[in-house]
């Protein structure tokens, strides 16, 4: 019974994160969700209890699949360049393979609608922090990780950058990443910023 349970909340959250990709909170309709999930409004309503706590469901399922596939991503590689390439190709492969998730981020962020919005928007900021944080752990344990700048700013730069990577593929349609110049050229820099300096005694 318990497996039943969890099947269809399941059914459900799929449902509810295809129909609030596609449409803001207040025009998303529970009747779309009830028809696509195959599951009966008022059962919906009896798992969730209302439209805004399924909404908040949707956003937390949607961290635990990116969660899941982040823990399952082992950065293989030690060459600096190659961590940067490497996370980077990660986390557009996800928004390829889940684009809705992209979608409802987005939402997230820019639809002043949407309940529980400054809870959600801290959901959101940890979601896209994630893995800059993986990089620069990696970073860290080689003991390469620059020290001239705080971890904070380091963060903040490489969630912009990275996040300007899957904005340019899903909003414009074109992206440094079908340019193989330009993306190694840009994991360069970044990586550049990240690499501990030397000064002159070091390197002799």
């Amino acid at each position: 019974m318990k497996q039943k349970i969890l099947d269809s909340k399941t059914k459900i959250l799929e449902a509810a994160l295809q129909e609030f990709s596609k449409h803001s909170y207040e025009t998303a309709s529970t009747n779309n969700i009830a028809k696509a999930s195959g599951i009966s409004k008022g059962t919906i309503f009896n798992y969730f209890e209302s439209k805004e706590k399924l909404f908040k469901q949707v956003i937390d399922y949607s961290i635990n699949t990116f969660k899941s596939e982040l823990n399952n991503f082992k950065i293989s590689v030690n060459e600096p360049v190659s961590i940067i390439r490497e996370s980077i190709y990660f986390i557009y492969d996800f928004h390829q393979k889940h684009p809705e998730i992209y979608s409802i981020y987005l939402r997230s962020i820019y639809d002043l609608s949407i309940p529980y919005r400054d809870e959600l928007l801290k959901v959101v900021k940890l979601f896209s922090t994630l893995l800059t944080y993986r990089i620069m752990y990696k970073f860290k344990k080689l003991n390469i990780l620059c020290k001239q700048y705080s971890e904070e700013a380091l963060l903040y730069i490489f969630n912009s950058v990275i996040s300007r990577f899957i904005d340019s593929y899903f909003l414009e349609g074109v992206s440094p990443l079908d340019n193989k110049i330009i993306f190694e050229q840009i994991c360069m820099i970044l990586t550049d910023i990240l690499l501990e300096k030397k000064n002159e005694s070091q390197e002799k």
